[in-house]
């Protein structure tokens, strides 16, 4: 390559006083910057600390003792101490004598952040700040792109391990402390950036003359293209490829999610990405589609490379007033010649698909036509699946510019029914280019009109829809709420015996504990149907109360159950804003149920030992104070508008809900019946968790701690008010029913034992069948 460019002159000489000099053609072109902030760095910091915490967590779960220091050699970990600080020397110089003395600076500073974080955890072993430096130093230094230095840094990081084994730190120890190194350079990278790898103009344009491409005009159109125009006149556009390209976290997580028939190309090295795009260019040429030509390809950089592409020019067809029919046939019959030869184009969107106008068409007799520019993705030789999904593509983009009738009628005109048919299990908006999905955002229920205009004009009902994603949202946050109830569990349990408490209730108690929080759920679940004017099925609404025990470990009390519940209307027919409606309801009925059981309690014994001690005589003026606050703040004027334009929707859409509920007399008394025995079922748990203890305390009194504990605890922001609501039960029974402090505390953690941890596996297999069946 250096003799190659020593060569060919990079730019006009003296003898050639016709042609424009480099300067004059680059007039106006900035350079890249010098330092960018990848997304992709973002990501692999947030893979490494996720990594880290995985790792903390397993190392709190399972203490790891390995004892070998007494045996290790002491010439082996000065050897590794040695080898270690030697390396992080060679590659300060390396980076000094390159002159890359920033780097330099952000490298020194990773590696004394991660050496030091880590020596201060144990000072006692010291060779793990050293792997967490070097893990630092070689992430901020970006080895990656100097292969000898990297094999060099993999020995020695290897070597300073094998020895952290030896002095007794362990294999979890040495995944640490190269964790939380790597955590450490990534930061670095992400808040002072990394070098760029985007090359300068200068070096395009000396690129392009060692491709025969004399430029006598450069513009950098967006992002990583560039406009050039050569001395022939020739439109050309120029994609530069690096590792500092946009989209490649998106990239990244569409090749994750979507099976290999709907996915992108994957993200791989910059040569096979170069390769694949060249292939698919002459993929699509050599099937007769009318579409962009490559001029030619190139490296312009150690880590770059650029791709010469002829402009077709022309307009997007999402650019026109209106589109023909001739328009439409002339994008189905491009899109046919692709699919005769088993090419995926993968991204028939309206900004590819370019209408040529009349003036470009003389070949043709003047005729309307549309070209199709090339896409990053595609696929050669590709299957039935990935051709059907090129169908889907450009039905739906054609739908979004002319409606669903005649984007249905100029396919059936140019491929037929039977093609048609195929397409519409993938009429799926994960399977669209990202343009056609802002648009659907825009067009909701597209697609459904699309499937209904099919169905009335093929004469055989198509399939079902095909399975393209590998794993759903829904199932990321499943897995989310996992990970979140695992943590949880470990941090609340750590130190505590629960088998202990178990072993030692009356078992006869325990099993009425059981029945007692299973019979909960039937309480909820008849309480939603009653404050629903549709008609729900109760199976399925106790089935979701059953869920919603598995959706509340990552979500603070009541949020995540009634977004659930809310979701779950809206599956079973009930429109967004009447299933609002009925949700607020529902717990607007669950506060009057509260209510009544502490005005129950005043009114038989009176509040003589309330949980929160307040002094005798305060209560009327505070609660009077503020009473005036509130009605100071309502009488100006803009504190007013605030308040009625944040409430006033809610009160619109609860009005007629509540309206069309109260005038139903046997609804209210089913919402309402089922939620005091949802209560009375909670409170029962409570008690009986008490007798398997031996303890003794009133019923009534019992109900009040239990109602007025919960809502207190509730309020913390943590899922499910963990650890508050354990606090405020525990005190709450000491003090109101006089029990033993440890008798209380044994009957609160069984209490919530029955309550909240043991329907978390029954709530996850509801959680799980209920999507299945696409109920939520």
């Amino acid at each position: 390559m250096k003799q190659l460019r020593r060569a060919l002159p990079l730019g006009p000489t003296a003898a050639d006083p016709g042609l424009l000099t480099d300067a004059e053609i680059l007039a106006g072109v900035p350079d890249p910057p010098r330092r960018v902030r990848r997304p992709l760095d973002l990501l692999r910091m947030g893979v490494a600390a996720g990594g880290l915490v995985l790792a903390l967590l397993i190392g709190r779960i399972a203490v790891v003792t390995t004892d070998l220091g007494a045996v290790a050699p002491r010439l082996v970990l000065a050897v590794a101490a040695a080898a270690g600080l030697a390396l992080a020397g060679g590659i300060v110089v390396d980076l000094a004598v390159r002159r890359r003395l920033r780097t330099v600076v952000e490298a020194a500073a990773g590696f004394a952040v991660a050496g030091t974080a880590m020596a201060l955890l144990d000072p006692s072993r010291p060779l793990e700040g050293l792997v967490a430096g070097l893990a630092s130093l070689t992430t901020v230094a970006q080895l990656g792109r100097r292969p000898r230095w990297r094999m060099v840094a993999t020995v020695v990081v290897a070597l300073v391990a094998v020895a952290m084994v030896f002095v007794g730190s362990g294999v979890l120890a040495v995944v640490v402390a190269l964790l939380a190194g790597r955590v450490v350079g990534l930061l670095v990278r992400v808040v002072c950036g990394a070098s760029t790898t985007r090359p300068r103009p200068v070096d395009v344009l000396a690129a392009l003359r060692r491709t025969d491409v004399d430029p006598a005009e450069l513009r950098i159109r967006e992002g990583s293209r560039m406009e050039v125009t050569d001395s022939a006149g020739r439109h050309l556009l120029v994609q530069i490829l690096d590792r500092d390209h946009a989209g490649a976290v998106l990239a990244l997580w569409r090749n994750a999610r979507l099976r290999e028939q709907a996915g992108a190309f994957p993200v791989v090295s910059l040569r096979r990405t170069v390769e694949h795009r060249s292939l698919m260019a002459m993929a699509i040429a050599a099937a007769g589609v009318r579409t962009e030509t490559l001029v030619a390809t190139a490296p312009v950089a150690p880590d770059a490379a650029m791709l010469v592409i002829e402009d077709i020019g022309g307009r997007p067809l999402s650019e026109l007033a209106e589109v023909s029919d001739e328009l439409l046939d002339s994008a189905w019959q491009q899109v046919a010649l692709l699919q005769r030869r088993a090419v995926a184009h993968r991204c028939l969107d309206n900004v590819h698909l370019v209408a040529q106008s009349e003036s470009d068409c003389a070949t043709e007799g003047g005729r309307e036509r549309v070209d199709i520019r090339l896409t990053a993705g595609g696929v050669v030789a590709a299957d039935e699946v990935a051709l059907a999904i090129d169908r889907a593509q450009l039905l739906v983009a054609t739908g979004l510019l002319v409606g669903p009738a005649r984007a249905v009628a100029s396919a059936l005109r140019v491929v037929g029914a039977g093609a048609l048919t195929t397409a519409v299990p993938l009429l799926q908006p994960i399977v669209m280019p990202s343009a056609t999905r802002s648009a659907l955002r825009k067009e909701d229920g597209l697609i459904d009109r699309l499937r209904e205009e099919i169905l009335a004009v093929v004469p055989t009902p198509p399939a079902g829809p095909v399975k393209v994603e590998r794993f759903s949202i829904r199932a990321v946050v499943s897995t989310v709420i996992v990970i979140v109830a695992v943590v949880v569990l470990v941090s609340q349990v750590a130190g505590l015996d629960l088998w202990s408490v178990v072993r030692h209730a009356d078992w006869t108690w325990l099993a009425a504990g059981v029945a007692l929080s299973a019979a909960r759920f039937l309480g909820a679940g008849v309480g939603l149907t009653g404050f629903v004017a549709e008609r729900i099925s109760l199976r399925r609404s106790v089935l979701a109360q059953l869920a919603c025990s598995f959706v509340g470990l990552a979500a603070p009390a009541g949020v995540g159950v009634a977004a659930l519940n809310v979701r779950f209307l809206g599956k079973s027919g009930v429109p967004a804003a009447p299933a609002l409606a009925s949700i607020a309801l529902w717990q607007l009925g669950s506060l009057a149920v509260n209510v009544f059981w502490v005005l129950v309690f005043n009114l038989v014994y009176g509040i003589s030992q309330p949980l929160i001690p307040v002094p005798r005589g305060i209560g009327l003026p505070v609660i009077g104070a503020a009473v005036v606050l509130v009605l100071a703040a309502l009488a100006v004027p803009r504190v007013r508008r605030f308040v009625r334009a944040r409430v006033q929707p809610y009160l619109d859409q609860v009005r007629p809900r509540m309206a069309s509920v109260l005038t139903r007399p046997g609804r209210v008394l089913t919402g309402m019946g089922g939620l005091f025995f949802q209560s009375v079922c909670t409170v029962l748990v409570m008690a009986v968790s008490i007798r398997a203890f031996h303890g003794e305390a009133s019923l009534l009194t019992v109900t009040f701690v239990v109602v007025v504990g919960v809502a207190l605890g509730s309020a913390a922001p943590t899922p499910g008010g963990l650890g508050a609501v354990e606090a405020v039960l525990a005190a709450g029974l000491t003090a109101a029913t006089g029990l033993n402090p440890a008798t209380a505390v044994s009957a609160v953690l069984l209490y919530r034992l029955l309550t909240f941890w043991l329907p978390v596996l029954p709530g996850w297999v509801a959680f799980v069948a209920m999507q299945r069946r696409e109920l939520l």
